[in-house]
């Protein structure tokens, strides 16, 4: 009777590498999401050394303590996790400040709904030239809080133009790079 030949199966929680019924190559593996949850996630590749490469990756940014994104992790979810773990324990006071009111000001209201995995560059152009072109009174309804409303709250509006200036809208696109450079690099901070 010849020896049975034992299977490698990796331990519970490392992950493993399949081939479908199609031909392409997935990858399983359970990761720690920014809210704290675990989650099975699955990778689809058209190798079995992508698949394998993915695999690693993943592991790598679980090892880490890096979350990683998931179906469901939108702009909005992913950078507050940056703001609080990642941006202000290395950055000083006043930059947090201004880092927090260009995110909830400009960035969450513009982009925050979309999808992190789905979030592509005609986005955020079509974003930045929003910002380029919309009142900040009348987008953050600054004049329906004043008393008496002013500009844009009145019955009749007279648009102010309160528009941000090019400097300010590169401050905001330089936060957003900053959040984004993190996640692609993928290094913790204390």
């Amino acid at each position: 009777m010849a020896p049975r030949k034992h299977s490698k199966k990796n331990a519970n929680g490392q992950g493993g590498i399949y081939r479908r019924p199609d031909g392409r190559w997935e990858t399983k593996f359970f990761v720690d999401t920014p809210d704290g949850r675990r989650k099975r996630i699955s990778v689809y590749v058209n190798s079995e050394r992508e698949a394998i490469n993915e695999l690693n990756k993943l592991r790598d940014q679980q090892r880490r303590g890096i979350p990683v994104t998931t179906t469901t992790l939108t702009v909005a979810e992913y950078i507050a996790y940056w703001l609080e773990h990642i941006a202000e324990p290395s950055i000083r006071r006043t930059t947090y400040a201004t880092y927090e009111g260009d995110v909830r000001l400009h960035i969450v209201p513009g982009i925050g709904k979309r999808k992190l995995k789905t979030l592509q560059a005609s986005d955020i152009r079509l974003w930045l030239n929003q910002l380029r072109t919309r009142c900040q009174c009348c987008a953050q309804g600054k004049d329906a809080r004043r008393r008496p409303p002013r500009c844009c709250a009145k019955e009749e509006p007279e648009c102010c133009q309160d528009l941000l200036s090019s400097s300010s809208i590169r401050h905001v696109l330089r936060v957003l790079r900053g959040t984004a450079r993190r996640r692609r690099r993928g290094t913790p901070q204390p």
